[in-house]
């Protein structure tokens, strides 16, 4: 009997618990993009100029 108790005790804490977490996490826009892209202004290029001699697999 006890362990039926205590089961059912925490059944009812599980869902209790999932349920607070479902009712507290935000909902979903629906009116933004989660895949939308925006243009970067600079910096991403900051590397692509420089040649540093590393990673010729052992020539020189």
């Amino acid at each position: 009997m006890k362990l039926k108790t205590s089961r059912k005790t925490l059944s009812v804490a599980v869902a209790t618990a999932f349920g607070a977490g479902l009712a507290m996490s935000p909902m979903a826009m629906a009116d933004t993009n989660p895949f939308g892209a925006t243009e970067l202004n600079g910096g991403y290029m900051q590397v692509a100029g420089s040649h540093s001699g590393e990673g010729k697999c052992g020539e020189g």
